[in-house]
């Protein structure tokens, strides 16, 4: 079997945000070596990249079809780290040649884009993937056995709350959200960027999504774009809930927190405690689950780089991903914890139901 995937990186340069996270996720459990790489087009910016990423100058190009040209045997798998905008012009090119693909979500950013990618992908017999790190957290995945074995009951409602100060902190002048970030062209930004985080974990974890959803978007910033949005969405019948986020809450950095109420528990979870589940229980008491105490997934040794009580975070979730993501390669077997193109159609119908409910005023079905 071989020991390491070979990766390569379009985007994700050192300047980017989210570059580092993928190659450091990449590297924790031994499967990867980043080999090669288009990081950039600022030339300086593309070799400064391969060097932090020890990436031999040979393998560091300066365009896109050069990378595609000399690396389409080369690799086990491509990393697409680009602004999410330019996604759907990438895919294009990358399915024409046979490697498999890992997108850092979302996938798109608007209806049209979705439907081009999903032409050209859904009858392939081509690995497309994309990353959403929250899923990593083993706690959550714990929670997802917990729910589909039902030991919270009957689901009645959820609340996904995902709360950041992006757009309002007072930080260096020379630290502005992104210039792509600051364009609401296809779906606002802020659904692709949060919204559709929360949207893949109500999938993920209850494995339903809304039919049916009441969208109001706000401005409460500056910058000329949607920063909030209240949506209330109903699974079912009877299983409603909301999905609320925001770039302008002063002081809070990240304050994604997720509860779930079912007949028999409610469930409470936050991102900055990640390792720490609350279970509040019918008879008034409450019971807190981390890796020590878990029955079903958080226990097991691959999540447990180092002993419970000394907490696994943000890097160990996205690499938990990775490590799922090399699995899936190296078996050829779909992984339950590993996400695509359906997933990503869920994710476009979301946004697609929720601007129309804004523009209307009125509930509207989830197609």
């Amino acid at each position: 079997m071989k020991k390491n995937l070979c990766l390569g990186f379009i985007g994700g340069g050192t300047n980017s945000t989210i570059g580092r996270m993928h190659y450091l996720a990449s590297k924790l459990d031994n499967k990867w070596n980043l080999v090669s790489g288009f990081f950039s087009r600022n030339k300086k910016i593309n070799l400064k990249s391969g060097d932090v990423y020890n990436v031999n100058k040979s393998r560091i190009y300066n365009s896109l079809n050069d990378f595609i040209k000399y690396e389409s045997s080369q690799l086990d798998a491509v990393a697409l780290l680009t602004p999410t905008p330019s996604h759907s012009k990438i895919l294009k090119k990358l399915i024409k040649i046979n490697i498999p693909i890992i997108c850092e979500k979302p996938l798109i950013n608007s209806k049209n884009q979705m439907n081009e990618v999903k032409s050209l992908f859904s009858n392939k017999n081509k690995l497309i993937r994309v990353t959403y790190n929250y899923t990593g957290y083993p706690i959550l995945r714990e929670l997802k056995k917990i729910i589909k074995k039902k030991k919270i009951g009957k689901i009645k409602q959820f609340f996904f709350y995902m709360p950041q100060n992006a757009f309002v902190k007072k930080t260096s002048s020379k630290i502005k959200p992104k210039i792509w970030r600051l364009n609401d062209t296809g779906y606002p930004n802020i659904l692709g960027d949060l919204g559709s985080h929360l949207v893949q974990m109500c999938d993920f974890l209850i494995e339903k999504t809304p039919n049916k959803v009441l969208a109001k978007f706000f401005n409460h910033s500056n910058y000329k774009i949607v920063d909030n949005a209240l949506i209330t969405a109903k699974i079912e019948k009877d299983i409603f809930g909301q999905f609320v986020v925001s770039k302008t809450n002063p002081g809070i950095s990240n304050g994604l927190e997720l509860k779930i109420v079912g007949s028999k528990k409610t469930i409470f979870w936050k991102q900055i405690e990640p390792e720490k589940l609350v279970m509040f229980n019918l008879d008034g008491t409450k019971t807190i689950l981390d890796r020590s105490s878990a029955v079903y997934e958080a226990n097991k040794e691959r999540y447990n780089r180092y002993k419970p009580g000394h907490p696994s975070g943000f890097l160990e979730a996205f690499a938990n991903i990775y490590l799922d993501l090399a699995n899936e390669i190296i078996f050829k077997k779909k992984n339950d914890y590993t996400f695509g193109l359906k997933s990503s159609q869920k994710i476009s119908n979301f946004c697609d139901a929720s601007i129309k409910s804004d523009k209307t005023g009125r509930w509207i079905k989830v197609k």
